[in-house]
């Protein structure tokens, strides 16, 4: 049985007009019957600030919603319904992208049959129309959770460590330009442990004899976590143990524990554990 949250639009946005642009969102994806859930900045917002509530409120205008789609054609008609009936606003310099009142930036990332065999996305338009989407359809056949919103909206949401790996991935293919991502991996994985301590007493008490720290037992765990999701997907497991285990072999320069290190204000050693504890979890035998 998937888990289920109820929340206000007020938790997912202060704007009033936040809930509006949602529902005309959701009038697409009813029309041409596309399944969804979110990712990104507003997934993750939605967990630490509106379900755990373990930090501050937050708001962002970036809306990252993944969309199960069968083709260029299909995705072409839910743009072209949105833009044209709902107030939606294209963009000249990326075809994923669509803007609603001059505020909301959406980016629909279109997975599924859509993808080729090396989890690529190519699409009608101008600018950017070609993404890469590992790992989205794993983490839709996982199990999802829903959201209830005012009993107006009800939608699906991907889990705290689905965040993590869609980051990794995103990192690794522009490193240069997703420096956020890497960070947006510490917060979550630093509060880990504050918000999932009930499950984790129950599901992994054992790694309290191995690990006294509980940002590294967290860490164990989310690597973990992970391999539930892509144990049917062996080829992206190793990618992503390779995507740590190659920055941990950079000894002049691990960007990943860096950027721990500016952000968190912690030792490059603790941090480099980190990511070694990662691993750990990624490569052990999950319990039956």
């Amino acid at each position: 049985m998937k888990n289920t949250y109820n929340i206000k639009f007020s938790d997912l946005n202060e704007n009033a007009d936040f809930k509006e642009m949602f529902l005309a969102l959701e009038k697409g994806f009813k029309k041409f019957e596309i399944d969804f859930y979110l990712v990104g900045a507003i997934a993750k917002n939605i967990w630490i600030s509106s379900i755990h509530k373990v930090g501050p409120s937050r708001t962002t205008k970036d809306f990252d919603v993944a969309v199960l789609i069968a083709d260029k054609k299909e995705f072409n008609n839910l743009k072209e319904f949105l833009i044209n009936e709902n107030n939606f606003v294209g963009s000249s310099e990326n075809a994923f992208a669509l803007i609603w009142n001059k505020k909301y930036f959406i980016d629909l990332l279109p997975f599924g049959e859509i993808e080729n065999e090396e989890s690529n996305v190519l699409v009608d338009g101008k600018g950017f129309i070609n993404m890469s989407v590992p790992g989205f359809y794993d983490i839709y056949k996982n199990e999802l959770s829903i959201l209830n919103v005012e009993d107006i909206a009800s939608f699906q949401i991907c889990s705290l460590t689905d965040i993590i790996i869609l980051k990794f991935f995103a990192w690794n293919d522009r490193p240069e330009h997703r420096e956020k991502d890497i960070t947006d991996i510490g917060e979550i994985l630093y509060s880990y442990f504050d918000m999932n301590d009930e499950f984790i007493y129950e599901n992994y008490s054992f790694l309290f004899d191995e690990l006294d720290d509980l940002k590294q037992l967290s860490a164990v765990v989310i690597g973990l976590e992970i391999k539930k999701t892509l144990l049917n997907n062996l080829t992206l497991l190793n990618r992503l143990l390779n995507i740590i285990r190659d920055d941990l072999e950079n000894l002049n320069n691990p960007k990943l524990a860096l950027l721990f290190v500016k952000e968190f204000d912690t030792s490059i050693d603790f941090n480099k554990n980190i990511f070694k504890n990662i691993t750990n979890g990624l490569e052990r035998k999950l319990l039956q």
